[in-house]
């Protein structure tokens, strides 16, 4: 099965949630309506309390329990409630995913998010750095839906997680998650940007790359080194595996990337959040 194939097979890309896709509508306005917003979430009972249990975690916490949407948007902020609505939205379209292990999956995706918010803290990157760690890896869940036989064949040689997991999909089915998830990402109308952002990430300086970006060369250092973390790869196998080029680009190295605290990377609590 083609990439096209895959992207309109019936079941592999679930639809973008109505509320979602007001929600954010409204937030790319240049001035949002924020009591606006929190209408548009409370109208999703699900998704608000999936919102509200996200907002309530520690690194949220801002001294007392956010109760209503309209709390955790006058709290939060436009941005921080953008990731968590995102957030949600993306966990409760792929709750049931064969042969993807959903509790490492967003523990993983929250690692690659949660590193790039690190790596851009100082640069002037906007929402995107978190949404693109976030679903850098959403392909993997599309491909599991649409083709699971093929996916099963991938997982038996090579770990979801593995630094090169993109090389063992793209020899077996001739396309990776970046690709598909790029597909993902303009079907769910998120912007051309974030899908040229995540189609790049494997090879950001190539010459099929349609974002040579900064952004984009921080999401490959992010997937690497949150795939470092999963993989346990001794030291020799982690710098022969150095995504240099694109660390080179934004003047980054091998020591700062792997000095990434752990204690800022996703936890098993906030992964329990996302897929019960």
């Amino acid at each position: 099965m083609d990439i096209v194939q895959l992207l309109y097979h019936p079941g592999s890309l679930p639809s973008i949630p109505r509320v979602l896709a007001l929600v954010l509508s409204e937030l790319n306005r240049p001035e949002p309506d924020l009591m606006q917003v929190s209408t548009l979430i409370g109208q999703d009972p699900v998704l608000t309390a999936r919102v509200l249990r996200l907002a309530n975690t520690a690194e949220n916490y801002r001294g007392r329990a956010m109760a209503t949407a309209a709390e955790a948007v006058s709290i939060l902020g436009v941005n921080q409630v953008r990731d968590l609505v995102l957030t949600a939205a993306v966990s409760l379209s792929f709750k049931d995913v064969a042969d993807v292990p959903l509790h490492r999956y967003w523990r993983f995706g929250l690692n690659v998010a949660k590193t790039m918010r690190r790596l851009t803290r100082y640069r002037s990157m906007g929402p995107l750095p978190f949404t693109a760690g976030l679903l850098s890896s959403i392909g993997t869940l599309v491909i599991a839906r649409g083709m699971p036989e093929a996916m099963r064949a991938v997982n038996a040689t090579t770990d979801i997680f593995a630094i090169d997991r993109a090389a063992a999909e793209n020899k077996a089915i001739g396309y990776c998650y970046a690709h598909v998830g790029a597909g993902f990402v303009r079907h769910w109308k998120l912007g051309e940007e974030l899908a040229s952002i995540i189609e790049s990430q494997e090879d950001p300086l190539g010459p099929t790359s349609t974002n040579r970006e900064p952004i984009t060369c921080m999401l490959r250092l992010a997937t690497w080194r949150s795939r470092a973390h999963e993989s346990q790869l001794p030291e020799q196998e982690l710098l022969a595996s150095f995504p240099n080029d694109a660390a080179k680009a934004v003047d980054l190295d091998f020591k700062t990337v792997m000095d990434i605290d752990p204690s800022e990377w996703g936890t098993s609590a906030e992964a329990d959040l996302l897929v019960d």
